[in-house]
């Protein structure tokens, strides 16, 4: 079966609308006319409807499916096979989750970044605070050595 996009199928209602008023209007005395014509009209009703009660049970799935990614169900999807219009609903799936997971490193660092500055503000000392800097860098940035260089004048880190 042919399967066309939604826009297509509103333009072929277009065409058969329009085959209709160009029957009408050739053939307005014709009573043959008039029954084709009736006979379009049915046709191009129940295509209507028929077009309308599909896109309403699309529209119900797309509806299921993003409510479900609103409630953080990236892994739900909708079958775009029967409209390719619907599959906008499967890229902002992937790209919510992709900026869900940037949110949540990002908070992970900001907590940790404000953990270690409270740390630091705690400590007066600067290898103390060195020290600090140190042992938690590893929470916000993956390392596998630190190193560091103080420079110091009569005891004291300049």
């Amino acid at each position: 079966m042919l399967k066309l996009t939604f826009s297509r199928k509103i333009v072929l209602l277009f065409i058969l609308s329009a085959i209709v008023a160009a029957l009408g209007i050739i053939f307005y005395n014709v009573k043959e006319a008039v029954v084709v014509a009736a006979l379009i009209i049915f046709i191009n009703f129940s295509f209507a409807v028929k077009m309308l009660l599909w896109t309403l049970g699309n529209l119900d799935e797309a509806i299921t499916v993003i409510r479900k990614i609103s409630y953080g169900d990236y892994s739900a999807r909708i079958d775009s096979s029967k409209n390719k219009e619907l599959e906008v609903v499967g890229v902002m799936a992937r790209k919510l989750k992709d900026h869900d997971l940037y949110l949540s490193q990002r908070a992970y660092q900001t907590t940790m970044l404000k953990e270690l500055a409270e740390r630091i503000s705690v400590s007066l000392d600067a290898r103390d605070t060195l020290e600090i800097i140190s042992g938690s860098l590893s929470k916000v940035v993956s390392y596998s050595t630190v190193s560091y260089i103080t420079f110091e004048k009569d005891d004291e880190i300049i």
